[in-house]
């Protein structure tokens, strides 16, 4: 004897109810998880630049700034040096009359002085790391509206 057809109706409605709530549930928690682990895009070289730390990283600071000038530079130029070595990098950048010649040579000394620490296993200062990055700020700054192509270049996130 069951008892109650409504008490029945009733367990018989909740046993069907509760399997679709549970695939509900387990679906929208999977939607949020896969959500929260998007891909964050990548910081630009600007952005990357400013982020350096010379105070708490000075040997980090002054190994991040070759790439990062030549990318920035780069970028305002609208040449694509990446797969110079930094000789033929800094031949090339010192002949392109676009640019100030104060800043080609600016920058050039930079990319030396920062290569010869970099690989020669010199440990700089705080104030050696402080100083050549905000030269490269500044230098980067004033390369960054040269004529490529006869228009005028910018970029958008600078230092």
């Amino acid at each position: 004897r069951l008892g109650n057809p409504g008490v029945v109706l009733g367990v018989l409605g909740v046993l069907l109810v509760v399997p679709f709530a549970i695939l509900i549930f387990l679906k929208t928690r999977r939607r949020k998880s896969a959500g929260a682990g998007a891909v964050k895009s990548e910081p630009t070289p600007a952005e990357r630049l400013r982020a350096l730390v010379p105070d708490s990283d000075p040997a980090g600071t002054i190994s991040a700034l070759v790439p990062l000038v030549r990318a920035l530079t780069d970028e305002a130029r609208g040449v694509d040096g990446g797969a110079l070595t930094e000789e033929e990098w800094s031949a090339e950048f010192a002949l392109d009359e676009r640019i100030d010649a104060q800043a080609r040579e600016g920058i050039v000394a930079l990319i030396r002085d920062a290569s010869a620490i970099r690989y020669g296993g010199g440990v700089p200062t705080v104030f050696k790391a402080r100083e050549a990055k905000a030269q490269a700020e500044e230098l980067v700054l004033k390369v960054r509206s040269v004529r490529a192509n006869g228009e005028a270049v910018t970029v958008e996130a600078t230092p």
